[in-house]
């Protein structure tokens, strides 16, 4: 399956806490992928050079752009079975939002879940148990908003439980 993500860049303070703290209440998904926000979710049937192709299309002329994380929410993921919290993004919303629309273009549209309508997030947390979620130390993260930059997208496929970076590609407008 290909996925679009995009890795906000933090302050390099940021980065750790989010990793600690991914690492104590997500291990296995902060030992897969770094924080980040999914621009395109799991795309089958296509060759990734095709989505390699439309992502270069897509940002050419987009400038990098300022995001912020600045609540949570705590769900219950259908797909996966199990509770998350998301870090909700705030500024920079609406440009996620644009960018996630334009990859999902025509030719993808059938592969997007028009029932869950798309809210940028970062998880940050994953237990199929909600009250050990409810538990959580929200405050580790420390206050909010988080701040960072959206500068780059990744194309990426998971094979064999692994992720791998296709091709990286840098908004430049």
């Amino acid at each position: 399956m290909i996925y679009v993500l995009t890795y906000p860049k933090f302050e390099i303070h940021t980065t750790q806490v989010l990793d600690q703290f991914r690492a104590q209440n997500e291990p296995e998904r902060a030992k897969l992928v770094a924080p980040h926000l999914t621009l395109m979710f799991g795309v089958k049937g296509v060759e990734p050079q095709e989505i390699v192709t439309l992502c270069r299309d897509v940002v050419e002329a987009m400038p990098q752009f300022q995001v912020t994380l600045d609540r949570f929410e705590m769900d219950y993921d259908s797909i996966e079975k199990t509770h998350k919290i998301y870090l909700l993004c705030g500024k920079g919303r609406e440009q996620v939002i644009a960018l996630h629309e334009a990859l999902y273009q025509a030719k993808y549209r059938s592969q997007l879940k028009l029932g869950i309508p798309y809210q940028p997030h970062m998880t940050v947390a994953t237990n199929k148990d909600q009250s050990a979620l409810k538990a959580t130390k929200l405050s580790s993260l420390g206050e909010l908003p988080i701040a960072g930059t959206i500068e780059k997208i990744d194309v990426v496929a998971v094979r064999s439980g692994k992720l791998r970076s296709l091709e990286t590609v840098t908004l430049d407008g």
